[in-house]
C-alpha cells in the first residue's frame, strides 16, 4: 500500500474520503451525468449491503440519493474485467435493499452505478460511457431507470473544458480550475487529519498482517502443488480464522466480517466453504 502522504484521488480511500464532502460530490455527480442536482444525502458511510446471511454482500464506498435517484460510486484502478458483471450485482443489491423499506416497485428510484476508472474498458477514447436498457431492434428504452456510468480517466480529452480539467487533475494532479482547487484543497486536509491517517494505517496494518499470515501458513502447509498456490491456503486459513473469530464476538454476519477485514472478492467463497464445513 502507499503512504498516507502520497495517495490521491484515484487512490480508493482518499476518493471515498473526498466524496464524503457534499459540495464536492454533488458537482462531481453533475459533472459526470450533466444534469442538475437539488440536493443530496448520505445514506450511510462506506454501507454494507447483505441480502442473506449466506450470499455474497458489498460494501459501497460512496452511497447516496437525492429526492428521486440513488447513486453508487467507485474507484477502480485494477480488476477490470469483471466491472460489467460487478455493476450488475451492485445494482441488484441496491434495488434489493431499497426495496425491503418501500415494498413497492413503484417505489424504488432511478439508480446510477457511477465507475471511476483508470483505464478506457471500451476502447472508444471517450470520457463518459453510460449504458441504459432497451430494445435493439426499434432503440426503444426500457425504462427501468437503471443506469451503469464509467468514467475513463484515461481519456484524450480537452483541457479547455471543465470535464477535461477533471480528468486532467485525475491523471496529473494538476490544479487548473475552482472544482480541481476544491478537490486538492480537501486532500491536502485529509493528510493534516490525524483520525483520517490512524485509520488508513489500521487498514494498511490488517492487509500486511493477512498477507503475514497467509505467507506463514502457506509455508508450514507444505503443499505439493507448490509455493503459489501454499501461500493462497494460508491466506484462507488466516481469514478463516480471523472471520470465526469477528463473527462471535461482534455478532456480525460472515459477509459483514469480510468486508471489515477488507477481504479480497477472490477469496470470499473458499472462506465461506471453510467455515460451513467446520
Amino acid at each position: 500500500m502507499k503512504q498516507f502522504n502520497d495517495l490521491t484521488l484515484t487512490d480508493d480511500f482518499m476518493f471515498s474520503k473526498v466524496m464524503r464532502k457534499k459540495d464536492i460530490c454533488k458537482e462531481f455527480l453533475e459533472l459526470i451525468l450533466n444534469k442538475k442536482i437539488e440536493k443530496i444525502e448520505y445514506i450511510e458511510a462506506e454501507k454494507t449491503l447483505n441480502i442473506d446471511y449466506d450470499k455474497r454482500g458489498v460494501r459501497l464506498d460512496v452511497y447516496l440519493q437525492d429526492e428521486t435517484t440513488v447513486y453508487n460510486i467507485e474507484m477502480q484502478t485494477s480488476n477490470f474485467a469483471n466491472i460489467p458483471k460487478r455493476s450488475r450485482f451492485y445494482q441488484s443489491v441496491m434495488d434489493v435493499s431499497s426495496l425491503d423499506k418501500a415494498q413497492n416497485f413503484d417505489d424504488l428510484k432511478e439508480s446510477y452505478v457511477i465507475f471511476v476508472c483508470t483505464k478506457d474498458l471500451f476502447g472508444y477514447n471517450e470520457p463518459i460511457y453510460e449504458f441504459v436498457t432497451y430494445n435493439k431492434k426499434h432503440d426503444i428504452i426500457y425504462g427501468d431507470e437503471v443506469h451503469k456510468v464509467i468514467v475513463n480517466t484515461n481519456a484524450e480529452i480537452s483541457n479547455e473544458t471543465k470535464l477535461g480539467k477533471f480528468i486532467n487533475y485525475l491523471k496529473t494532479n494538476e490544479v487548473s480550475d475552482d472544482f480541481t482547487s476544491s478537490i486538492d484543497d480537501t486532500i491536502n486536509e485529509i493528510k493534516l487529519d490525524s483520525e483520517m491517517r490512524g485509520e488508513y494505517m489500521v487498514l494498511e496494518a490488517k492487509m500486511m498482517d493477512a498477507r503475514r499470515e497467509g505467507h506463514e501458513e502457506g509455508r508450514e502447509e507444505g503443499l505439493e502443488e507448490g509455493l503459489e498456490l501454499g501461500r493462497a491456503e494460508g491466506f484462507i486459513t488466516a481469514y478463516v480464522n480471523q472471520i470465526r473469530a469477528i463473527t462471535e464476538r461482534e455478532g456480525v454476519s460472515i459477509d459483514e466480517a469480510m468486508i471489515k477485514l477488507y477481504i479480497p472478492e477472490e477469496y470470499w467463497d473458499k472462506i465461506k466453504k471453510g467455515l460451513l464445513n467446520e
